[in-house]
C-alpha cells in the first residue's frame, strides 16, 4: 500500500531534525538548482539535479526541486511522481513540503497547498517564504478570517494614536517649561 500524501499531515513526534546532509560540494550544487530555478534557467538545474541524483539517488530535496523544475516546464505528472518520492525520502525536510505546496498550488488545489505548509512550518517555524505563501492562500482560500484582519488593523490605529498621544503630551510638557 502507497501512502496517501495528499490528506497527510505530519504529527509533530515524527519530527526533528535528522535529515541527510549532503557533502559540501553537493550542497553547493542544491544551491545551483535553486537558483536555476529562480533565474528560470530549468535546462541547467535539471542537469545539476541529475548529477547529485547519480551520487545521492534518494536524496529528497534534489528530487523534489527537480519535480519542481520540472513542473514549471509542463510535465507535471514527472513532477508529481518526483516531488511525492522526494517527500517519502525525506519527510522532515521544510524544503520538501514547501515544493509539494507549490506543486499544489500550481494545480490551483489550494487545501492541499495548505496543508503542505503547514507541515513545513511545523519543521522550519521561522521561514518566511512559507510564512508569506501560506497566508496568501489562506487569504485567497478564506481561511484567514476577517476578524484577524481587523484584529492587526486596530493595533496597528492603537499604536498610531499612542504614539501622536505621547506627541501631544511631550509638546504640552515642553510648552509648560518654556
Amino acid at each position: 500500500l502507497k501512502p496517501n500524501f495528499i490528506s497527510i499531515i505530519i504529527p509533530n513526534c515524527l519530527l526533528g531534525n535528522f535529515a541527510f546532509r549532503l557533502p559540501k560540494k553537493e550542497q553547493d550544487m542544491f544551491r545551483m538548482i535553486v537558483t536555476s530555478y529562480e533565474n528560470k534557467k530549468y535546462n541547467k538545474g535539471i542537469q545539476t539535479a541529475d548529477s547529485i541524483l547519480k551520487k545521492f539517488p534518494n536524496h529528497g530535496e534534489t528530487q523534489s526541486m527537480k519535480g519542481l523544475i520540472l513542473n514549471c516546464m509542463g510535465k507535471k505528472e514527472e513532477a508529481m511522481e518526483l516531488v511525492k518520492s522526494g517527500v517519502r525520502n525525506d519527510v522532515r525536510s521544510h524544503v520538501c513540503w514547501h515544493v509539494f505546496g507549490l506543486i499544489h498550488k500550481s494545480d490551483n488545489n489550494f487545501p492541499e497547498a495548505i496543508k503542505c505548509y503547514l507541515n513545513a512550518l511545523k519543521i522550519d517555524e521561522n521561514n518566511q517564504n512559507i510564512l508569506r505563501d501560506l497566508s496568501w492562500l489562506q487569504v485567497q482560500v478564506g481561511t484567514l478570517r476577517a476578524n484577524y484582519i481587523n484584529i492587526v488593523l486596530q493595533i496597528r490605529l492603537f499604536c498610531i494614536l499612542k504614539y501622536h498621544c505621547y506627541y501631544f503630551i511631550f509638546r504640552l510638557e515642553i510648552l509648560k517649561v518654556l
